[in-house]
C-alpha cells in the first residue's frame, strides 16, 4: 500500500471521527494494515466510512476492522491461505513452481517442507497438520519474509544446468476468491 495514501485516510478518519492521530499511533496502524493493496483499501474506507458506528468502547476503527474486510484477519485468512494451497496443488501440481503472490504462503509452505513436499501430503497428513500450518500462516503475515516463489520439481531438478529450459512460475491467484469451476481458465498464466 502507499503510505501517502494511507496516511490521507487515516487523518480524514481522524477528522471524522474526533480522534488524534500522533505519529506513534500512525506507525502502529501501518505496520498492521501496509499488507493491503491500494485498491483495496480505497474500498475499505468507504466501506468503513459508511458503516462504522463509533462507541464509547470503540470510538474509532481499529487495524482488525480494516483487516475483517478484506479477509485478512486471522482464522479467515488462513483458511482461505490453506484452501488456495491445496486447490493450487491439484490444478498445477509439484512440477511446476508456483508464485501466490503472498510471502506468507510461501514462508509457510517452506516451513512445511516445501512445494513438493507438500504435495505429497494424504488427508491424513493434511488433518494433523492444518492447525499447525494455519498458526504458522497467521505469524508468517506479520512479517514480511518467505521465497519470491515455491520451487517446483521440473526447476529443483534443472536449476543451475538446464536454466533456460525452466518455465517461471505459474502466478497463483487465490481459488476461493476466483470462484468454483473458473480455477483453471484463472489460475494465471506464467511470466
Amino acid at each position: 500500500m502507499n503510505n501517502e495514501n494511507f496516511r490521507k485516510a487515516l487523518i480524514t478518519f481522524a477528522k471524522l471521527y474526533g480522534r488524534e492521530m500522533d505519529d506513534d499511533l500512525m506507525r502502529l496502524y501501518w505496520e498492521a494494515i501496509k499488507t493491503i493493496p491500494d485498491a483495496d483499501f480505497s474500498k475499505i474506507c468507504a466501506e468503513i466510512a459508511a458503516s462504522f458506528k463509533p462507541t464509547t468502547a470503540c470510538p474509532f476503527p481499529t487495524p482488525a476492522h480494516f483487516l475483517e474486510l478484506t479477509g485478512q484477519h486471522g482464522d479467515a485468512a488462513a483458511q482461505l491461505a490453506i484452501a488456495a494451497i491445496k486447490t493450487a496443488l491439484k490444478v498445477v501440481g509439484t512440477y511446476q513452481s508456483v508464485d501466490f503472490e503472498d510471502r506468507a504462503i510461501h514462508a509457510t509452505v517452506e516451513a512445511f517442507g516445501g512445494w513438493v513436499a507438500l504435495g505429497q501430503w494424504d488427508l491424513k497428513e493434511w488433518d494433523i497438520n492444518h492447525a499447525r500450518v494455519a498458526a504458522y500462516y497467521k505469524a508468517a503475515q506479520t512479517q514480511d519474509s518467505g521465497p519470491d516463489h515455491l520451487t517446483g520439481l521440473l526447476e529443483a531438478q534443472n536449476s543451475g544446468q538446464y536454466d533456460k529450459f525452466i518455465e517461471p512460475p505459474v502466478k497463483v491467484k487465490r481459488m476461493l476468491e476466483i470462484g468454483p469451476g473458473k480455477e483453471v481458465k484463472q489460475i494465471g498464466s506464467a511470466g
